[in-house]
């Protein structure tokens, strides 16, 4: 579904030899300090540094546990790891 409409699009906008290839992934989102570690760094970065500011403290503890707990199913020997995938669009001008 992305390939047509993204060759389309840089095709009308007069590019050529366009390639798409898609990556998947394993992100790493935080190291030897497993879950604790994930959990904070989302807190700290993304959506949750506009939504918790000014929400009582037993909400951001409730929304810690909750990232600790979903972290936790993610914890490999390295650290936690994520999936995730992007594609790579080449094209020549």
């Amino acid at each position: 579904m992305i390939r047509p409409a993204c060759t389309a699009i840089l095709k009308d906008a007069g590019f050529g030899a366009v390639s798409l290839k898609p990556v998947d992934l394993e992100y790493q989102l935080a190291g030897a300090g497993g879950a604790a570690e994930a959990a904070e760094f989302a807190l700290l970065s993304g959506p949750l540094t506009r939504i918790l500011p000014g929400r009582p403290r037993e909400q951001h503890e409730a929304v810690r546990s909750a990232l600790e707990a979903f972290f936790e199913s993610h914890v490999t020997s390295q650290g936690v790891a994520l999936p995730a995938a992007f594609w790579v669009v080449q094209a020549r001008a």
